[in-house]
């Protein structure tokens, strides 16, 4: 077959004259000069259709009909019947220097794809983005953006049509062409849903929620406030505060959207979103075991076993996460700031001087599970003292025998719980060193700060640290070096 590049000005020149044919859409087969004449084939991508083109090159052609089915005979096509009677036209046309245009000479059949099943809400549809507020100035609020799909027991949820079959097509040559065969793509029924036949339905009233490609029907509990109308929440579903969690007030739930958090005492198993302000309390951590976003944060302690996301500011707080702790948008004055998955800020301190820690290391981080273990070591950790402190007067003897039966009673008790708590005491510790060893390989050793990193600012990456005694202004992105014992500096990283 001859290269592309002595057949192309040829065939522009042709396209240009006739134009619905596109270069670009289509594949050149074979291209020859006979006769004077130069015969080209090219088909569509799919070589569903084949047609010919007939350009006179020289003066005084002699082409014929037999050149012409010679030339497409090694192609192994099949014919039309009327394609026999358009190479006659056109080889007259071509000894008349009459121009033709490109001409079908073999027809395959398009195949017809199938389609994958479809899923028909009967209800509105959980999987769609959430709907942002339209606030009276015109402006969007995105914040109030999310919202719940709500159902009623025996509701139906939707309908999975089946897959449509495809069916294969031919090329010019007689070959098939497969096509595509749709495929099942139900959701799977979930927790408080029935699945009857081709429908789902609801089998309580709540929320729905799509999880894992399984679609779920989950409580949820609406109330203005968390006070002494509602009492402590503890339930195993949704809750959504439209006002505040006032102090001292527990939500234990599974996914917690409020507007405010006000000292309260929160242990959630998933999600946690807070659109305004979250006041912590030293007294009473935050537990988060999925992810965790808040606009404003002061003096929170938040364990979270995801990601967490501030978006404004977050004074005097600890927060540690799993996953990656990102401020894009936001500036983290004071305080311990520790991450897993590295730490995205756009201001690391204030202009009046603060301290503040950005950690990305193991075995500061106090996850949930890994402050569970923290707290079973330190509170062993206290018995043992108290029972070291109970034996002293044991110590002052001469002997046991000279011990009534009342006291080696008790010593004998005593001795026993101070071997029960040095073994809690080890296993809580060697729990925590095999976590700390499995997350270890996890850590994403980096700080970028997008705006200023301002002096007071302590940088730790893994067994390296960084003071900053001046500011540093961004975008800068603090890594470890080859030997990861020294911080270094990349400007350029984006």
């Amino acid at each position: 077959m001859p290269s592309t590049n002595d057949t192309t000005p040829a065939l522009s020149e042709a396209y240009d004259r006739y134009e619905h044919v596109d270069l670009a859409r289509h594949d050149v087969l074979s291209t020859r000069v006979t006769g004077g004449a130069r015969l080209t084939l090219f088909t569509d991508k799919q070589r569903v259709s084949a047609w010919l083109l007939v350009q006179v090159v020289q003066r005084g052609p002699s082409l014929s009909a037999a050149d012409v089915l010679k030339f497409l005979a090694p192609l192994d096509l099949v014919l039309l019947d009327e394609a026999f009677s358009a190479v006659d036209g056109a080889v007259a046309a071509a000894l008349e220097g009459r121009p033709t245009a490109p001409f079908l000479v073999a027809q395959g059949r398009e195949p017809v794809h199938g389609c994958d099943s479809q899923c028909q809400w009967h209800v509105e549809n959980p999987e769609q983005p959430p709907r942002s507020r339209l606030l009276p100035d015109g402006s969007v609020d995105h914040r109030q953006g999310r919202h719940y799909v709500l159902v009623q027991a025996g509701d139906k949820l939707f309908t999975v049509t089946p897959p449509v079959a495809g069916q294969s097509g031919l090329d010019v040559h007689g070959r098939e062409i497969k096509a595509y065969q749709g495929q099942w793509n139900r959701l799977l029924a979930g927790e408080n849903v029935r699945a009857e036949g081709s429908s789902v339905f609801a089998l309580r009233e709540g929320c729905l929620r799509v999880r894992d490609g399984k679609i779920n029907v989950v409580p949820l509990i609406s109330v203005s406030d968390v006070d002494y109308a509602t009492g402590h929440i503890d339930f195993d579903g949704e809750v959504l505060v439209r006002g505040e969690v006032l102090p001292e007030f527990r939500v234990r739930a599974r996914t917690l959207d409020a507007r405010c958090v006000n000292r309260g005492i929160i242990d959630i198993r998933e999600d946690l979103d807070v659109l305004d302000s979250f006041f912590g309390d030293v007294a009473h951590p935050a537990f988060v075991h999925g992810n965790a976003r808040m606009a404003r944060a002061r003096n929170v302690t938040l364990y979270g076993a995801g990601n967490i996301e501030v978006t404004r500011e977050a004074v005097a707080c600890e927060l540690h996460a799993l996953g990656r702790l990102a401020a894009p948008r936001a500036a983290l004055v004071g305080g311990f700031y520790a991450a897993l998955g590295g730490i995205e800020v756009l201001d690391a301190g204030s202009r009046e001087f603060s301290r503040q820690t950005l950690c990305v290391r193991a075995d500061k981080l106090h996850a949930p599970a890994l402050h569970a273990l923290h707290e079973r070591q330190r509170a062993a950790r206290e018995n043992v003292e108290k029972i070291h402190a109970a034996l002293a007067p044991y110590a002052q003897a001469p002997e046991t025998a000279s011990l009534s039966g009342a006291q080696r009673e008790a010593l004998v008790k005593l001795a026993r719980q101070l071997a029960h708590e040095q073994q809690v005491m080890t296993q809580a510790r060697q729990q925590l060193q095999d976590e700390l060893a499995r997350l270890a390989p996890q850590v994403q050793a980096r700080i970028v700060v997008w705006r200023r990193a301002y002096a007071g600012t302590r940088l730790e990456l893994g067994e390296a640290a960084l003071e900053l005694t001046q500011n540093v202004d961004g975008p800068v992105r603090f890594v470890l070096d080859e030997t990861g014992r020294e911080i270094l500096r990349e400007r350029d990283f984006r």
